[in-house]
């Protein structure tokens, strides 16, 4: 009968079909006797029987379709924030347009209905402030 360390390297060529006939024979006789060496081949079943790894691991595209959402979120709302503050800052210049307005001397041309000027045709585009 062989040691466990001659049988060792031959149990993965044992398990494959690649020992001849008395190798194989040999290597389940010692595998009958040696715990150690039989446990060792367990595993190497084992090893065996797992399916195989996938051909490309990537994770990416599953994570990117999980946040995508979450960014298109936060960039609109970052989009409004901005939108917010010009909002902010045009209603400040209209206030204090309507203010000189008010202090300006009237003219023919202001409406004082609205506290607005009159619109009227231009060359350069289809209406024009005056």
């Amino acid at each position: 009968m062989m040691d466990c360390d001659a049988i060792r390297p031959n149990l993965m060529a044992m398990l494959d079909g690649e020992l001849t006939q008395p190798e194989r024979q040999v290597c389940e006789a010692h595998l009958e006797t040696c715990r150690e060496c039989s446990q060792i081949a367990t595993e190497y079943r084992a090893i065996q029987a797992a399916p195989p790894p996938p051909e490309e691991f990537d994770v990416w595209p599953d994570v990117q379709a999980q946040i995508a959402p979450d960014i298109q979120t936060q960039s609109l709302l970052a989009e409004m924030r901005l939108m917010r503050e010009e909002m902010r800052a045009l209603s400040q210049e209209v206030t204090q347009l309507r203010q000189a307005l008010k202090q300006a001397a009237p003219s023919p041309g202001r409406s004082t209905a609205l506290d607005l000027p009159y619109i009227r045709k231009s060359t350069h585009s289809p209406f024009q402030l005056v």
